[in-house]
């Protein structure tokens, strides 16, 4: 539940497709709980087609005269529609002819996919604009093992904007950082008239760098491209240009046979080259600069149709002698063993023929990662590690092989106004409990008032995101039953959106007093110091601590790097410290 001000808004999972209280959908149109009907949509396999399922469910509140009643709405009278009435003589009111009122129906978040166990948690955080939040979604994605983190834009009616709205700043680069608002107007600073924020909100985070030897990404599992359309596409900047080939991606019979091989990237006379294997379109226009550029690859399977695209418009067709047919792992950086010189980002794999418009609308913005025929996604922003994750659902991961080096990336590609998804994982750990979030102010000293007296003042602020994650024992490795609490510490930016974070976090172990009287100790003295301070009108310089060696570096950085907290050893209740807790159904230990 989370208050907004005005309403309580009530967030909840939806149950799953074979729950008995599941609402199927009909054939006729419309829905119903009822087993013993036979009139239900069915899906390929033949099962029932739930309303919804395994997703979250939005419900608002007012607080009147001490209960909690639903939203009422406006609506037509008679039509007992929103818009449309049902004749010129129809009226608007918050109930119908017969006295039923209207009210605000479930709002359905249908880009929080898979939940289970109720694992996911909500709040609202601010940004520099005054009454303008966002929402902040964490929610557990039990398709994938990993926690995806939602951040959509609150819209005028309180709800959810996913869309986005345009944002003002100031047109010197010096204070865009400070000014953010939501219309036109001056700059307080230079008295300028505001310009619009940037649609891509900046560049993309970072890229894969192949250096043309070893360098290669390839998927454990395959990649189904055989057997109907699709769509590759990325950006791309080539580190050096012509005398041999660069290949960006492939697909199929490594060792290249007749349109069971697919080839897509530049050959040694610099022309474009999207290839089945002896069977290839290839570009009369020649391309050498060393700038980002989209690419895109679309194959239509009953046509035999293949288009080449480049930032959005069409470069080449062709009709292929024959469909695709190859099957088999998808590479990133090399083809039928021909490697790549280049820098990679924003790989996106669609089972489904894009058109050019739908190309260059979306080509500058990162996706959500759940949408309608998107086989593989990767953003390339781990930033570290060996593995390239899947932003879809299919967690079709790639590893990594070479000496690949991560650099930043200059694509032009940025996030949606309205939502951005993130997604991350605790390395070698897994979640076993509901999430739980935090928002809170860092608070500095600082004078105020006519006397300049120096007092706590709001600054930054943050979100602290927690959760009881299971594995081995975070210290030794060895197997254990106990259940360890992971904590991310998020920065938050002007514009209400959190801190980017890899998507894989590898958390340090944070060292605390090992008996419960410690801790008791150390909340006495905290007790006494600020006592103490006061009676002598010095100013309190904070609660006392362990050594920095004995509990860990719990230094915050800037809003725009997160720090992650792993906490490994029991300790009493109310204690400042967190620590291990016991798995779900447990006793609690004291």
């Amino acid at each position: 539940m989370v208050s907004d001000g005005t309403h309580l808004v009530v967030l909840r999972q939806s149950v799953g497709a074979g729950h008995p209280d599941a609402v199927l959908v009909r054939t006729g149109g419309g829905s119903s709980g009822d087993a013993s009907r036979t009139d239900y949509v069915r899906d390929a396999v033949g099962a029932k087609v739930p309303l919804v399922a395994d997703t979250l469910l939005c419900d608002r509140f007012l607080l009147a005269e001490g209960e909690l009643k639903p939203v009422l709405e406006v609506r037509y009278r008679r039509s007992r529609h929103r818009t449309r009435p049902h004749s010129a003589k129809d009226s608007l009111g918050t109930a119908d002819m017969a006295g039923r009122p209207f009210h605000e129906p479930t709002q359905e978040l249908s880009f929080v996919r898979n939940l289970s166990d109720g694992r996911f948690t909500a709040l609202l955080v601010p940004t520099t604009v005054h009454g303008q939040q966002r929402w902040q979604i964490f929610a557990h994605n039990d398709a994938t093992g990993r926690i995806d983190a939602f951040n959509v834009e609150q819209g005028k009616d309180g709800l959810f904007n996913t869309q986005g709205s345009q944002a003002w700043t100031s047109p010197d680069p010096r204070y865009r950082d400070t000014v953010y608002e939501r219309g036109p107007g001056a700059c307080p600073f230079t008295g300028q008239p505001l310009v619009p924020v940037a649609g891509a909100d900046g560049y993309a985070g970072a890229a894969m760098s192949f250096d043309g030897a070893q360098d290669f990404a390839e998927t454990r599992r395959d990649a189904p491209l055989a057997g109907g359309d699709f769509t590759v596409e990325f950006w791309v900047r080539r580190t050096e240009v012509g005398g041999r080939d660069d290949f960006a991606v492939g697909h199929g019979d490594p060792k290249g046979k007749s349109r069971q091989s697919l080839q897509i990237g530049f050959r040694s006379d610099n022309s474009f080259a999207f290839a089945f294997y002896k069977d290839d379109l290839k570009t009369t226009q020649k391309f050498t600069d060393a700038d980002w550029h989209h690419w895109a690859c679309v194959h239509e399977r009953a046509s035999r149709r293949q288009v080449v695209y480049r930032d959005g418009v069409e470069i080449e067709r062709r009709t292929a002698g024959g469909a695709y047919a190859g099957t088999g792992i998808l590479t990133l950086g090399k083809a039928i063993g021909r490697p790549g010189r280049m820098e990679l980002d924003e790989v996106r794999i669609w089972n489904r023929a894009r058109g050019g418009e739908e190309l260059k609308r979306e080509m500058g913005t990162s996706l959500i990662g759940n949408e309608p025929g998107l086989l593989a996604y990767y953003r390339f922003d781990e930033g570290d590690g060996d593995r390239l994750y899947d932003q879809t659902d299919n967690a079709l991961n790639a590893e990594l092989s070479g000496g690949l080096t991560w650099v930043a990336s200059n694509a032009p590609v940025g996030d949606c106004p309205g939502l951005r998804r993130d997604s991350f994982a605790v390395a070698g750990r897994r979640v076993v409990s509901v999430l739980s979030a935090v928002l809170y102010h860092r608070q500095e000293q600082s004078p105020a008032g006519y006397g300049q007296e120096s007092k706590p003042v709001k600054r930054q602020a943050r979100v602290l995101l927690s959760c009881a994650t299971a594995g081995p024992d975070p210290r030794t490795s060895a197997a254990t039953e106990d259940a360890y609490l992971a904590t991310v510490d998020f920065g938050v930016g002007r514009d209400g959106r959190l801190a980017r974070i890899p998507g894989e976090l590898k958390l340090p172990v944070l060292q605390r007093p090992e008996a419960s009287e410690d801790a008791e100790r150390i909340s006495e003295l905290d007790t006494r110091a600020t006592r103490l301070a006061r009676e002598r009108g010095v100013p309190a310089r904070g609660p006392v601590r362990a050594p920095l060696s004995d509990r860990g570096d719990r230094r915050r950085g800037p809003a725009v790097r997160p720090v992650r907290i792993a906490v490994s050893t029991p300790v009493s209740t109310g204690s400042r410290f967190a620590g291990r807790c016991p798995r779900p159904g447990a006793t609690p230990r004291s």
